[in-house]
């Protein structure tokens, strides 16, 4: 599992994670989602290269969503990989992802 996090412009902080969202990783991942969270007003969120994803990985995705909404920040998933879109849907949080960028 990796996060990269980019800068695109001001305010707007790319993260793209690869590998596995499980819970064998929750740690690691939420540490690095902490990471950026006090720094950006504007976050995006590219899970197209996750391999695999369990409910921690979703719960890390909602606590992610949850922590941004209350301090009045912006979110969005702008890609997502068959198993993320499966794990979302099945938890009725396709909402997270706009329409264009469902796939």
């Amino acid at each position: 599992m990796s996060v990269s996090v980019s800068i695109e412009d001001e305010g707007l902080c790319k993260l793209a994670i690869e590998g596995e969202m499980t819970i064998y990783n929750a740690l690691i991942t939420k540490q690095a989602l902490d990471n950026v969270v006090e720094q950006h007003q504007r976050y995006e969120l590219d899970l197209s290269a996750v391999e695999e994803i369990d409910s921690a990985g979703m719960q890390l995705i909602l606590c992610f969503s949850k922590t941004l909404n209350a301090a009045d920040k912006t979110f969005a998933i702008t890609a997502a990989s068959g198993a993320v879109n499966t794990l979302l849907n099945r938890y009725h949080r396709m909402n997270l992802i706009p329409g264009e960028c469902r796939g």
